[in-house]
């Protein structure tokens, strides 16, 4: 907008070709309808203001003829006020306009995480395909959350819940971070296993590549073929060797057992599928168990165990009852 033109609308002195563009000018946008007043509100202010000085300034006339004969010729102050006023005006419209150009923007955006969260049920696990094409193996019950806008573009960082083997692809500059309940996992491009919820202990074990593990009093970097097991309550980790079967497990569908008794046997089975295990009665003969079972299903794997361990079971919705024979 023309601003001299909408000083002369205000003053009542465009003609009808001026009036008919501010015309569409007003009604082009609320925000022109908005500077529009507030002008005119300034302007006629200022008019106000120029009235009360005119007053003054002709007192100033008549008194220097009260005190000589000789007439003098007064300088014509008005226009220049006028000119003064309108080029005040202009100055306000300007800043008008800024001002409510910049209340009519838009706030600045604010983006809203669009969070993906991955749940693996209690029947079946779920392997993952990620933005940045590293894999996921979900076990039972587990779960996993990241935010779509940012992954893989300005960072890599996702909370686990559960249990999960992670292969994550190479990115120097994007740091892979896993979040859990006590600890925080970083690494570059790696794969490594993370157990967490049995009670409160998580443990943490690399099979490539090498892990930074950080927690409440814990600081540690942990390489192949290293497990750390975190004890969150006394803050105490403790980094001991594993194995790659171990460490890849879950990946591979395997229950590992390595000279395990009856009652690590038991702990496994209640760690691996989430159900309560009650043993009714005692093992008449020593249990060690050596070697892996393929995961096709609790029922073919308890009946595998069964045969070599000797005993019978029954299930409920949410326990395992062993009868040792």
């Amino acid at each position: 907008m023309n601003w001299e033109l909408l000083v002369k609308i205000i003053r009542e002195e465009a003609t009808p070709a001026e009036q008919a563009a501010f015309g569409n000018w007003l009604e082009s946008a609320v925000e022109n309808r908005n500077t529009y007043e507030a002008v005119k509100a300034r302007y006629h202010t200022i008019e106000q203001i120029i009235a009360k000085d005119t007053v003054q300034e002709e007192w100033e006339k008549v008194m220097p003829r009260l005190a000589s004969p000789a007439p003098v010729a007064p300088a014509n102050r008005w226009y220049w006020l006028r000119y003064a006023a309108a080029a005040a005006v202009v100055v306000l419209i300007g800043v008008s306009a800024a001002w409510f150009l910049r209340e009519s923007q838009p706030p600045a955006s604010v983006v809203t995480p669009q969070l993906v969260t991955i749940q693996a049920t209690r029947q079946e696990k779920k392997m993952v395909v990620l933005p940045d094409s590293s894999v996921i193996w979900l076990h039972y019950n587990a779960s996993v959350q990241y935010d779509l806008h940012t992954f893989n573009k300005t960072s890599r960082q996702l909370q686990l819940t559960g249990e999960a083997f992670f292969d994550v692809m190479p990115a120097v500059n994007k740091p892979f971070t896993v979040q859990t309940s006590h600890l925080k996992i970083t690494v570059l491009g790696t794969s490594f296993h993370i157990m967490t919820g049995a009670g409160d202990v998580e443990e943490v074990t690399v099979a490539t590549g090498k892990v930074n593990v950080h927690g409440t009093h814990i600081h540690a970097d942990v390489l192949p073929l290293q497990k750390l097991t975190y004890h969150p309550e006394i803050g105490v980790a403790v980094i001991g060797s594993s194995t790659l079967a171990n460490a890849t497990a879950l990946k591979d569908n395997q229950l590992i057992f390595y000279k395990d008794n009856a009652g690590s046997m038991t702990a496994k089975i209640e760690q691996w599928y989430h159900r309560k295990v009650v043993v009714q009665g005692d093992f008449h003969h020593k249990v060690a168990l050596t070697g892996s079972i393929t995961d096709n299903g609790i029922r073919e794997v308890l009946n595998g165990l069964g045969y070599q361990a000797g005993f019978t079971y029954k299930m409920t919705t949410d326990s395992i009852f062993i009868y040792p024979e």
